[in-house]
């Protein structure tokens, strides 16, 4: 007899493979994951991967043993598994059941994925290990079969399913975590709730271990009763297994081997046989028996994971706090940097994504709906479009724009996705560009059609170069056009070759004022017929918009989609875990139903999540028996209905607030807020808002990502785990992080149907005008009571934030026909709350700086509601006296109704203790004052603008605080005279306390400080002006500006040790040292050497010194036991020492820094510019020890902060510290550089691990290896790891100059040691190097950077791989490599923008100077590197000043003039570079010079009256056009004047020791080398370079160029510009494009004639 496992067999292999290919796929859906390619194929191999990437994880983010415990448990499940695998044997068999991945090893995959996706997060470290852990005893029960199993397909079968199972949950776990929502997956795993897959998952798992367990008894007893029968076969044939001993031994061993584990219960069942063999009900009675305890054990066990999850899920409960968001600092753009051919794609592309950055946030979240959109599509819907007539005419450009029209639901978003997708696809090429942008009614970002306009600009750029840069040309100009016809329709035009397609989804979600702005742009595509392809969808009403004939449509109807429709329910009846357990009659019995009752694909998802979770198939039955909603609108009615059922009226109402407050919010709410929201509506209530959204609301609400990657980044980026503490401090923050998780409706229509104007009383909707009254009154709560302001546990509410920047906008929502007597007035009283001052307001609007004020200053419209409301108040039966007497007063002139909160910001003023406190609270008081229209002026940078708001209201009394609050405002505003008149008023009055005269005395050193630093500047004016015979400037130019947070150079509180955040005298500690650049250093830096003096301001810094001293002497004896005293002395310090150092009394500014440190030894208070004040006191040149000897003293933080100013400010200023560094670091020998490499690799450790930050302290350190170290090597290998990094967007536009110049400075490296080698294996694997340099990588989503062939051809490396190809490739590759590039440099040259032409002359001079006879044209386009040579084509403005053109001119003019009228004769460069006269190869004879005298490309011209074209083409051979085109031009002084392009484009700079800039050829020659990247020299600098090569030793810290490098010197004698297009050298005048022409069309052919002709290689042997 067979015996079957219970409850009948279990489902065959094909339906197993079924399973399996669903958990693969799923899987895959969920984490991007194929398993079907997986890596490991054992456990070992699993184990070492996971523990090599932990590793490097854990270099910086190490958790006190909790990674290891969560590695554990991962590995020791792992270990199971192979031990199940291996048991079973199922490796071969199961490739016919599972044929895309053998379960065990993808099942290793799968856990590996998701413990790399877990261990990100630290605060989720214990719950993973938790999960692990358990889910690990129970794989532990399973591996006691290992090697032991059974070979019965059934049992195997039983393992698989509970493989697949768990793999589902890997999957979707991992989901969860990627999306951030790791607890609610631990919520839902442990009750089963909120979402269906994750129910199903757990659930098939669960039943899969279940009848494992089944499986297990009834194999268990199947192989008892073999092995009896096998025992009394054995009883019957003694005598034959006595003949063969050995293999009934053999027999034995494997049995007790094999049946280790069964050993006791094969002896019990020995006994008891007979039972067995005369009882089969006994039999069954015994599978019974041991099925039920296996049961047992197992539902034992999951109780043990379900208790651990609950306790896993209160561990991880939010816990209350403020709101701690961090503004993200924005690195500042970088320095200029020498163009590079190569880089002005990227350097483009990076221009127009700075200029459109505010469009980035909108980009992101497209991309986060599109990818949304991708998981959700069903396969095979979506594409009944393509076949649609209307659509081919479209697409084919019959007709420029197409209306998609459809009612809510409809899958107007799907289709627009899928048209976008196709077209991009299909049509893309490189005259046709696409952009898409998809409307959003719940995004600002979304609803604006500017940034429409600016992410399609950015999608078109990023895919077409040249577009990319005649966009950067344009925004490089100062006129601010219409962005529509600047980038669109004047890039589009009807008769260009040049195409857009662009989809725009959810046109009717823009701001309205936005939607007929667009309606008038696609009138005139259609009209003006411009290459603009436009589709869009929206609802049908937006057909009022469109003036005349709309635009063609088409309607989606049921009729259309009805395909769709039927795909999308069998996918979800498929899919849905309850659902598809239904039987085949049931699910064609929902899909019947559907099909006839919806009108969209909408109504189709609700209505399957809603059967879902009714989950019992009887139940789904009868309620399909019922007639169901015919609209979606009604299914919403429905859905809302069942979520009001059994709620008690209090849950109601706070319900009902909370629906209101999401539907008419005016940005989304955070599930912080949310939570504030249901406590103030209810404080006693136990309504868990995650509990609601995952629960009964499931349906209605749902919660975005958790944190964006900025959030993320800049979180990281700022934590350093400094203390035993961080991983505490980590947990807490990821789990207050969870808290800022967007919390909205679960699509716009459903938003849509909660804010319609006619709703049920007694349903949860609100009507629009009592919903906003009702937001109104909790947000005037939030602001106004004393104990909701404060909160309970002593923090704020989070809904502090949206109350202060929406208060207003509610209030004018209120429609006063739509509310009652009782509610008019109830509103009225919390309007007169806040403009009354009531609990300070005035304050919390000082703090989070609303822009209310400023908007309301343009924005009048206010006043007419105030109006409004003031004149109906008298008319109302129920409001109190006291505001109806209120309103009387402001009735004629509402305006004055601001008046009460700017007498509390002043009084605000005048009580501040902090400077950057009372900056705020000045400038919202005098904006107050101008919004309540008081007469007074608008600027606020005199003594006059300041005591016109002082005076405003005389009430107020002027303490001590009061004068000190006044002088901070005017030292702060430069009025430093004044803040000391001020600050003397406040010390001959009783003092409030100590700390108010200290910080006065503080004020008053600072302003002295200040003027002595204006009068060293206006010292230093005067002397250069007199050196350049000018006449010195004067006036002051004061910036109107709103207040800054980061005004103060020196503000601690930024980022320095426990203090930081506190609003305290630590925040100020620095700051006050000014505002004014660099001056905080006073002239204690190296360009100071020669001057010893303190310079006139010296006496200002001593009367400083005495303030302080003044100071510190009303310090009582127990200051130090004062906090704020404390912090207090710690800033006035700084100030002494920053005084000191002003005075050039480096030592004992040393000493003050170090007194400063002693105050609060155990507190890091320094922040980073404080510590680069502190290391920059003195030159350390002579000393260099003792530079590193100071820094070695400071704590790890300090340091890391050091790094963090000096490569987040310094390095993009003057990169003044950072150089320093390496210079200290070369004189300092090893100890230098170990130092240097410590404290950076310290610092890049402390950062996110690939933050965009570690790029800088990389290439710094690369090259301290190199100039300090003198290793190669190693700067190589630093380089490498840079150029590998993987950035984003934004970081490649911060980081785009730094990249690119590290590609330059990698190559000449590589190009020095292919130099220096003798090995021809090694110059060949250095050539093959430097062709594979990485190049930088336009999208976030490449992969490692790959070198492009057409990025080398506009690259000055391009040069370098030449020359190199010459010595170890073939002459026909050396020419294959400069055609290409002298082709891309005339491409260059003849486009449409001329903005980049600088290094289009750069490249193309290098290229010529490596061709024979070509020297003069290389000296050309040299010359012309700084001159336009196209007036039809767009420079961008130029913003010198006229008369510095003229004197530079004039300059230039002097220098030419000098040699006009001289004949000389003219020698051709040669170009042979230091390789080929090794070799013996050099195509032309050198000249002769010295030995180690480079070769030089330079020209003299004989100066005639004909204009040469080339060396033998007389002019007269040319066109008469060009003839006429030159005797057109005249020889006036202003036609005299060269044309330049605007100066950003042309600034260089000498790259040897003197630090030269330049912008023209006013300031001498130029050496451009040809060997180097990219390399310049002025005259003094190439001397040097003359001697360095001669083997003179180099006096300067850093050498520059290379050992006999060969140059091109610029300009070419005579060189006198280039004006309207024509070169003037001399005498000669030549077109330009004439020039151009010779050269492409006959000198560059004929030269390569030469070139191949040429024999100099030979010599005689004799």
């Amino acid at each position: 007899m067979v015996v079957q496992p219970p409850d009948g067999p279990l489902e065959d292999g094909s339906d197993l493979a079924q399973l399996w290919n669903e958990a693969l796929e799923d899987f895959k859906g969920k984490t991007k994951l194929d398993l079907t390619k997986f890596q490991f194929k054992s456990m070992e191999e699993a184990i070492a991967s996971t523990q090599e990437q932990q590793q490097s994880f854990g270099s910086f983010r190490h958790d006190k043993g909790k990674v290891d415990a969560v590695r554990s448990a991962f590995g020791n499940n792992l270990a199971v598994i192979q031990k199940i695998v291996n048991g079973a044997k199922m490796a071969a068999d199961a490739a016919s059941v599972f044929p895309p991945a053998i379960p065990g090893t993808a099942l290793m995959t799968a856990f590996t994925y998701v413990f790399q996706t877990f261990k990100d997060v630290k605060a989720d470290y214990d719950r993973v290990a938790g999960f692990f852990n358990e889910m690990g005893s129970f794989l532990d029960r399973i591996s006691m079969l290992e090697e032991k199993s059974p070979k019965l397909s059934p049992f195997e079968r039983c393992v698989r399913k509970v493989f697949a199972s768990m793999l589902t949950l890997c999957g979707i776990a991992a989901d969860y975590k990627g999306k951030g929502r790791f607890r609610k997956w631990l919520h839902n795993l442990k009750d089963g709730s909120g979402d269906p897959a994750l129910t199903g998952a757990y659930g098939a798992m669960e039943d899969a271990i279940s009848k494992l367990g089944e499986a297990v008894g009834v194999a268990t007893l199947r192989t008892a009763i073999e092995i009896k029968e096998t025992t009394t076969r054995l009883d019957g044939k003694t005598d034959d297994i006595l003949h063969d001993t050995s293999e009934i031994k053999s027999l034995s061993k494997e049995t007790n081997q094999g049946m280790s584990v069964l050993r006791e219960g094969v002896e019990h069942i020995d006994m008891r046989m007979d039972v067995v063999q005369t009882s089969i009900t006994s039999m069954e009675t015994t599978v019974t028996q041991v099925g039920g305890r296996l049961e047992s054990q197992f539902e034992s066990h999951n109780a043990i994971i379900v208790s651990k999850l609950d306790a896993l899920l209160k561990q991880s409960a939010p816990q209350g706090g403020q709101d701690g968001s961090k503004q993200k600092q924005k690195e500042q753009q970088g320095a200029k940097s020498k163009g590079d051919a190569a880089g002005k794609k990227h350097r483009a592309l990076a221009q127009v994504r700075r200029h459109f950055s505010d469009g980035a946030e909108a980009r992101k979240k497209v991309k986060l709906q599109r990818d949304e959109i991708a998981d959700t599509l069903v396969p095979g819907t979506a594409t009944w479009i393509f076949e649609n007539e209307q659509y081919k005419a479209w697409i084919e450009g019959q007709q420029r724009v197409l209306w998609l029209s459809g009612t809510a639901g409809t899958g107007k978003t799907y289709l627009a996705n899928s048209i976008a997708l196709d077209v991009e696809k299909n049509h893309h090429t490189d005259k046709t560009s696409v952009a898409h942008f998809f409307f959003r009614e719940d995004s600002d970002d979304l609803r604006n059609f500017r940034n429409a306009l600016r992410c399609s600009v950015l999608q078109i750029a990023e895919k077409n170069s040249a577009y990319c840069e005649t966009v950067a040309a344009e925004i490089s100009k100062s006129v601010d056009e219409e962005p529509w016809n600047q980038f669109f329709a004047e890039r589009f035009p009807a008769k260009s070759d040049a195409h857009l397609y662009l989809v725009l989804d959810g046109v009717d979600e823009a701001h309205e004022d936005d939607q007929a702005v667009m309606a008038e742009l696609f009138n005139q595509i259609s009209k003006e017929q411009l290459n603009i392809h436009v589709l869009f969808t929206s609802r049908p009403e937006l057909k009022s918009l469109f003036v005349g004939t709309p635009p063609t449509s088409i309607e989606i109807t049921k009729d259309l989609i009805a395909k769709d429709m039927k795909k999308l329910i069998e996918e979800r009846v498929r899919k849905l875990p309850r659902v598809r357990k239904f039987h085949r009659h049931t699910r064609r019995r929902i899909e019947d139903k559907l099909m006839r009752s919806a009108d969209g694909m909408l109504y189709i998802e609700h209505m399957l999540r809603r059967l879902s979770s009714i989950g019992r198939e009887s139940a789904v039955l009868k309620d399909l028996e019922r007639d169901m909603p015919t609209s979606l609108e009604s299914l919403y009615g429905l859905l809302l209905s069942e979520c009001q059922k059994g709620r008690t009226p209090k849950q109601y109402e706070t319900l009902r607030t909370l629906f209101a407050m999401l539907a008419f919010s005016k940005r989304q709410l955070t599930l912080d807020e949310a939570s504030d929201l249901i406590k103030l509506t209810d404080p006693d209530t136990t309504f868990d808002i995650e509990d609601e959204v995952i629960g009964r609301s499931a349906r209605i609400l749902e919660l975005g990502q958790e944190r964006d990657d900025e959030e993320e980044n800049a979180d990281d980026d700022e934590k350093a785990e400094d203390s035993d503490h961080a991983g505490e401090e980590a947990s807490a923050e990821v789990i207050d992080e969870s808290g800022k998780t967007p919390l909205t409706f679960q699509e716009r229509s459903l938003r849509e149907y909660f804010r319609a104007i006619n709703v049920e009383d007694d349903g949860l909707r609100t009507p629009p005008a009592r919903a906003h009254l009702i937001i109104f009154e909790l947000l005037v709560t939030i602001l106004c009571d004393p104990t909701v302001a404060k909160g309970q546990d002593g923090k704020e509410p989070r809904l502090r934030d949206y109350a202060t920047f929406f208060w207003l906008h509610h209030f004018l929502e209120i429609d006063l026909d739509e509310i009652s007597d009782e509610q008019f007035c109830r509103a009225l009283t919390g309007l007169k709350r806040i403009l009354e001052n009531e609990n300070n307001v005035a304050l919390v609007f000082e703090k989070l700086h609303p822009p209310d004020y400023e908007a309301l200053e343009k924005n009048l419209s206010y006043l007419a509601k105030f109006k409004i409301w003031f004149e109906h108040a008298p008319q109302s039966p129920t409001l109190d006296e006291t505001t109806k007497a209120w309103t009387i007063r402001f009735a004629d002139a509402p305006q004055k109704a601001t008046l009460d909160l700017a007498h509390g910001h002043i009084e605000n003023w005048f009580h501040t203790q902090y400077f950057n406190d009372a900056l705020w609270s000045f400038w919202f008081a005098k904006h107050a004052l101008l919004l309540a229209g008081a007469d007074i002026d608008k600027e606020w940078t005199t003594k006059k603008d300041v005591l016109q708001v002082i005076e405003y209201f005389p009430d107020i009394e002027k303490t001590a605080d009061a004068y000190r609050a006044i002088a901070n405002v005017l030292q702060r505003r430069q009025q430093n005279e004044d803040a000391i008149e001020f600050c003397e008023k406040g010390l001959v009055m009783e003092p409030t306390s100590t700390m108010s005269h200290f910080r006065t005395f503080w004020i008053k050193a600072l302003s002295k400080r200040r003027i002595g630093l204006a009068l060293n500047e206006k010292a230093e004016e005067e002397e250069e002006n007199e050196e350049n015979g000018e006449e010195a400037a004067s006036g002051d130019v004061q910036e109107k500006t709103k207040p800054k947070d980061d005004e103060d150079e020196g503000d601690s509180g930024s980022d320095s040790g426990s203090d930081s955040g506190s609003d305290s005298g630590s925040e100020e500690s620095g700051d006050d040292e000014e505002k004014t650049g660099d001056e905080g250093k006073g002239k204690s830096e190296e360009e100071d050497d020669d001057d010893d003096e303190p310079g006139p301001g010296a006496p200002y810094f001593e009367e400083a010194m005495k303030i302080i001293g003044e100071a510190f002497v009303i310090l009582p004896p127990d200051w130090k036991n004062d906090v704020e005293l404390v912090k207090c002395a710690e800033g006035i310090t700084l100030l002494r020492a920053l005084c000191e150092s002003d005075l050039k009394r480096p030592e004992d500014a040393l000493k003050s820094y170090q007194e400063h440190r002693n105050i609060r030894p155990d507190v890091d208070t320094m922040n980073g510019k404080d510590l680069d004040y502190n290391a920059s006191v003195k030159d350390w040149e002579d000393d260099p020890s003792g530079f590193f000897d100071l820094l070695e003293s400071w704590t790890q933080p300090e340091r890391n902060r050091y790094c963090e100013y000096l490569f987040t400010y310094d390095y993009w200023d003057e990169a003044e510290s950072v150089d320093n560094i390496e210079r200290y670091a070369r004189l300092a020998g090893q100890r230098g550089v170990d130092c240097v490499e410590k404290w950076y690799l310290d610092y890049v450790k402390s950062l996110r691990r690939g933050s965009a930050k570690a790029a800088v302290p990389m290439c710094e350190l690369a090259t301290v290896y190199r100039i300090a170290a003198h290793d190669n090597k190693k700067s190589i290998d630093m380089m490498d790891k840079v150029l590998n990094m993987e950035f984003k967007h934004e970081d490649l536009d911060s980081l785009e100059d730094v990249l690119l110049d590290l590609r330059l400075e990698l190559a000449d490296l590589l190009f020095t040691e292919f130099r220096g080698t003798t090995d021809p294996k090694q110059k060949l694997a250095l050539y093959e190097r430097v062709k594979k340099l990485p190049n930088l990588r336009t999208s976030a989503d490449d992969g490692p950077a790959q070198a492009n062939d057409d990025d080398w051809n506009e690259s000055q490396t391009a040069v370098m791989v030449a020359l190199m190809t010459r010595t170890v490739g073939s002459s026909i590759e050396y020419q294959q490599m400069l055609e290409r590039s002298f082709k891309t440099c005339v491409e260059g040259l003849t486009d449409s923008v001329g903005y980049n032409d600088n290094v289009s002359f750069r490249l193309l001079a290098k290229v010529l100077a490596c061709v024979p006879g070509l020297g003069r044209d290389a000296q050309i386009a040299l010359s012309c590197q700084f001159s336009v040579t196209d007036t039809s084509v767009n420079y961008g403005d130029d913003d010198d000043d006229d008369d510095s053109k003229e004197e530079e001119t004039k300059t230039i003019n002097d220098d030419k003039n000098k040699v006009n009228g001289q004949e000389k004769t003219e020698t051709n460069g040669v170009t042979d570079s230091h390789e080929e006269k090794a070799n013996g190869t050099a195509t032309e004879p050198a000249a002769a010079t010295k030995e180690q005298q480079p070769t030089i490309i330079e020209t003299t011209t004989t100066i005639t009256a004909t204009v040469m074209v080339d060396e033998k083409t007389p002019i007269s051979d040319a066109t008469a056009e060009v003839a006429d085109q030159i005797a057109k031009l005249t020889v006036s002084a202003e036609d005299d004047k060269e044309d330049l392009v605007p100066e950003d484009d042309r600034w260089l700079w000498c790259d040897g020791d003197c630090d030269l800039d330049f912008c023209d050829w006013s300031k001498g020659k130029i050496y451009f080398c040809i060997q180097c990247a990219n390399c310049d020299l002025n005259e003094e600098c190439y001397q040097k370079r003359l001697k360095m090569n001669a083997g003179e030793p180099n006096s300067y810290w850093r050498s520059w160029c290379g050992q006999d490098h060969n140059y091109v010197r610029g300009p070419i004698n005579g060189w006198r510009g280039v004006k309207n297009g024509v070169m003037r050298i001399g005498e000669e005048q030549l077109p330009f494009k004439e020039w151009l022409r010779g050269l492409r069309e006959e000198r560059w052919p004929k030269a390569w004639e030469t070139f191949w002709r040429n024999e100099a290689f030979l010599s005689n042997v004799i």
